[in-house]
Order: structure tokens, then sequence, then C-alpha cells
């Protein structure tokens, strides 16, 4: 089901292989964007995965999605596909051991199945990103997306909100919203301090983990400011706890890298930051 969908009238679809494709992987939707040579986007699109396919897998549901949107099946100059889940970790560049992969995600969680560990390079963070996809999905992946540029979403959101800390002196606190998960990254003059993401099921838990990471870095609530993307409606009641406690809140723009037409006015274009970071990979 599609529940989010702005396409421009200059998307031609039989110009697909100029254009560039950023697909992102959720827990329960695929979102994906189509960008063209001057990195006008054309296209944004949200779907939901079935609801009939509860019983299936992952990959599975995941490919009933691609199947029904044609514009997943075309060819394209470039793919890019950021996976978002849980089981990542960062470790730093100094202490990483590539033969320990598997071990730094087991001390997590154990992994069940069958899956490759796969590292992004975090460079300006002195870390490695190590996370594990599991073999049905990789099959899938390059199977409809050959030649993709497979990386876990948070490594290009890191890159994105990076340019942004960048950007504030200072300490500064970002959080992007997910349908499964809340993830929170803080930077210190430009230099990242903390990263993760964290589930949660009620507006209490939500806010429970963004005060977290205020008492353990002794931050002021009045003084540092959040910054904030994703698919979080600010009318909802989650929105309006974190104003109640953090008056410095402020909706993350859209990134200087692209270009939204005027269809994008009055439009959640903050919900997309994390999907547009992944244009980030060729830069």
């Amino acid at each position: 089901m599609i529940s989010f969908e702005l396409t421009e009238p200059s998307f031609d679809k039989k110009k697909t292989t100029e254009y560039e494709l950023s697909v992102l992987l959720g827990a329960d939707s695929l979102s994906y964007c189509i960008i063209d040579k001057t990195n006008r986007v054309l296209s944004v699109v949200k779907c939901d995965f079935p609801e009939d396919s509860e019983d299936k897998g992952y990959a599975d549901r995941l490919e009933t999605v691609i199947l029904r949107n044609v514009q997943l099946q075309q060819p394209y100059r470039t793919i890019y596909v950021g996976v978002f889940n849980l089981t990542s970790t960062l470790v730093p560049t100094r202490l990483y051991n590539e033969e320990e992969n598997a071990t730094y995600l087991e001390k997590m969680l154990p992994l069940t199945g069958e899956y490759e560990v796969r590292t992004d390079s975090l460079t300006t963070a002195g870390a490695e990103h190590v996370y594990a996809l599991e073999d049905s999905l990789s099959k899938v992946l390059k199977s409809y997306f050959g030649g993709a540029e497979i990386i876990h979403s948070s490594t290009a959101l890191y890159k994105g909100v990076r340019r942004l800390a960048q950007e504030n002196e200072g300490k500064c606190i970002f959080l992007n919203v997910r349908q499964e998960a809340i993830q929170i990254t803080f930077f210190d003059n430009g230099e990242l301090v903390f990263y993760n993401a964290f589930t949660y099921s009620s507006s209490k838990d939500f806010i429970y983990y963004v005060m977290l990471i205020y008492d353990q870095f002794g931050l002021k609530p009045d003084t540092t400011p959040i910054h904030l993307s994703g698919e979080l409606m600010e009318d909802s009641e989650v929105y309006h706890l974190i104003y109640r406690y953090i008056r410095h809140l402020k909706l993350v723009e859209p990134p200087e890298w692209i270009e939204l037409s005027g269809q994008w006015v009055n439009r959640p274009q903050y919900w997309f930051y994390d999907l547009f970071c992944l244009g980030l990979m060729k830069i």
C-alpha cells in the first residue's frame, strides 16, 4: 500500500537510466526517491508492507512490495539501498578487527538464522559501523537492485547530521524517528560523541530515552537544542511531550545537496531526511 507519493510532472519513466534511485528499508515499509543529474528530487514514495503477508518472512514481504511498484524494477544510473535494523554497533577504528565482526554483534544479542556481517566505515568519527544482514534479504536486494551500494541507513544519516552539526557551534542532539525506533546522535562542536537507536512503544518510552542522553552527558534541556527528523507529526503526543521538556526544538531542513520543488511547500519534508541522506554516499 502506498501511504505517501509525490512525483514531479518532469519525471520521465523512459529516462530512468539517467536517474539516481535511493531505497530505504524499514521494519514494515519501504521508501524510495528518484533524483535527476541536477539533484532535483523527481519522486518520493513510501510503501507500507501489505498486511496479508504478515505470516511471510521479511525478504518475501519486501519482494511483494517491489513487484507491486514498477519504478523499483527499472534500470537506474546509480542505486543506493539503506537497510535499517537494530542489529548494529559502532566499534572504534583503533580497536576494530574484521575477524571479530560477528563477536561485536553477538555481545549485544544472539544472531539467529543465516546472515552476513557487514561494515561501513565512518572515517570522520574514527569508527566502524558493524551490522548484520540476513542472507534472504541480501538475495532479494541483489536480485532486484544488482550493482547497488548497500549500507546501513544510520551510516548515511550520520553523514547528513554531521554536516548540520558542523554548522552549529557547541552541543546539539539529532533525533530521527522511525516507526519502530528512535535514532539519537549527539555532537559536541561537530564531533560525534554518541549514537544509538532504541525501540519504543509509548510517548513515555520516547521521552525517557531522550532525557537519558541529557542526564548521561550533563546537558541542559534549556540550552542544548534538538534537531528533529523522521516520521513524527507536529500534532502528535510525542512531539508535544518533547517540546514540553526541550524548548529548543527544530525541524531539520531538507539537505542542501538536493532540490525540492514548490510542491513540497507545507509537506512534511523532514519525514524523509534519512532517505535523502542516502545520496550523500556519492559525495
